[in-house]
């Protein structure tokens, strides 16, 4: 029997797209039901997508939850239920246990734990009658999964990010992540296949027809599989496109051959995110993330002075031991390979991960709602840890924006970044200015009396 089916998806921004509600349409595509998908953000108000979804008189719901969107949810399922009573709801995504927790869950709901493809395809097969579905239905891999995307979907994704993952799964263990306990690693595609090369080639070319602002690929550490990475590279350099394609990629494994390649890639064609964290070996080591910063800083450097990338390289406040001296010995470091953005983000405590029970043996203290940010560690005080936040935001604002670049290299030249950094946090304080809104003629003007006191000193 044919079932209307509604996927939604509720996303952090308007550039923003669900992977999982196209992955999910097309694993059910040859099976008579009714599917629609719509996408809203947490900037919707909530009567706006309650009126949209009860007027479709869905049968079934499928939800993903996330750290931006769960709180939003538990709200807005509420009012479904009331709305949709005999509407059956499929919860799934990272924080779809959180979410389930905090919801009595009825016995025609579902909540979705892992990749949801396999599960999913059962119950629409049978109807979804949960009485009668699997209950440990056979796992789909990545490679037979359809891919996820229509030309038609061009009206829904043009301007956007879209989601694409050429792997499943990580072999590292960092003790942070959602893939820490997950053991599979998954290839789309045998780079040493001609077929299935040609496949991804097609599947490449499909995702630049949406017209997207950039294709975001998803693999935790993308470019491990070296073969596939530069199968995947060099197609792309090929493409005649407006957009950009971003990449997670794992430092420590570049080559010269990935040089080579990524030589060539056209301006604003490639973004790399270089998701370093920490320059001290020992603190991730802990953690479980393999480093050695001595082997990544070169490499770094060479995709700045050899590739057109855009270079977005991470750290974290709050790992294991590290103090608010070492987290300005990271910034230091990281701003010698000069990064075209540097995130200095709040580790997180995600439930489900193992540190979890590190943070608890040390002593941590964190958001038990999401984004689950830390509070205090065993290295740093609460007063350190929003003092470094701000930091942050002055990173953002006056380095990732690009407005002073030349400026602040000069600067850096005469003085380490942090200090830098540090000094403009000062007169940010003794003006009374805030940390994000600051005018692009304000900065300068900071900056520039910054460069005079070094000049003269």
């Amino acid at each position: 029997m044919s079932k209307r089916i509604l996927l939604m998806g509720v996303n952090a921004s308007w550039s923003q797209s669900n992977p999982a509600l196209y992955y999910l349409r097309e694993m059910i595509n040859d099976l008579p039901h009714d599917v629609r998908l719509v996408e809203f953000t947490i900037k919707d108000a909530p009567g706006d997508i309650l009126a949209r979804v009860v007027g479709a008189q869905p049968e079934v719901i499928g939800i993903s939850s996330y750290i931006w969107n769960r709180e939003y949810l538990a709200d807005l399922i509420f009012e479904l239920r009331k709305n949709l009573p005999d509407a059956r709801l499929l919860i799934g995504g990272p924080e779809a246990k959180s979410l389930a927790e905090n919801l009595p869950m009825r016995s025609h709901d579902t909540v979705v734990r892992g990749a949801g493809e396999s599960l999913f395809r059962d119950l629409a097969a049978k109807d979804f009658e949960v009485k009668k579905a699997l209950s440990d239905p056979s796992h789909v891999p990545l490679r037979d999964i359809p891919f996820p995307y229509r030309d038609s979907d061009v009206s829904r994704l043009a301007g956007h990010l879209v989601y694409y993952e050429s792997s499943r799964g990580c072999p590292f263990t960092c003790a942070y992540c959602l893939s820490a306990t997950d053991t599979r690693l998954e290839y789309r595609f045998d780079p040493h296949n001609h077929l299935e090369i040609k496949k991804m080639q097609g599947e490449l070319d499909a995702l630049v027809v949406l017209n997207p602002r950039t294709v975001k690929f998803v693999d935790r550490s993308f470019n491990l599989n070296h073969a596939l990475a530069r199968a995947i590279w060099n197609h792309i350099q090929t493409l005649d496109c407006s957009c950009d394609f971003h990449f997670e990629i794992y430092p420590l494994a570049l080559e010269d051959d990935d040089f080579n390649i990524l030589s060539r890639m056209p301006q604003g064609r490639i973004r790399l995110e270089t998701g370093v964290q920490s320059v001290h070996d020992r603190s991730l080591n802990s953690i479980g993330r393999c480093s050695n910063w001595a082997r990544i800083k070169p490499k770094l450097n060479r995709l700045q002075r050899d590739t057109k990338a855009h270079i977005h390289s991470d750290l974290l406040i709050g790992l294991p031991g590290e103090t608010l001296n070492d987290v300005a010995q990271s910034i230091n470091e990281m701003m010698q390979t000069l990064p075209h953005e540097l995130q200095l983000g709040t580790l997180k405590i995600l439930p489900d991960t193992p540190m979890l029970e590190i943070a608890a043996e040390l002593g941590y203290e964190w958001d038990d709602q999401s984004p689950y940010q830390v509070r205090r560690t065993d290295a740093l005080s609460f007063e350190d840890i929003r003092y470094l936040k701000e930091i942050a935001r002055i990173i953002n604002l006056y380095w990732n924006r690009k407005n002073h670049v030349v400026l602040i290299r000069d600067l850096i030249s005469g003085c380490d970044a942090y200090d830098l950094f540090a000094q403009i946090h000062r007169i940010h304080q003794k003006r009374g200015l805030d940390f994000w809104g600051v005018s692009a003629a304000l900065r300068e003007e900071i900056l520039t009396q910054i460069h005079q006191t070094q000049s003269f000193s």
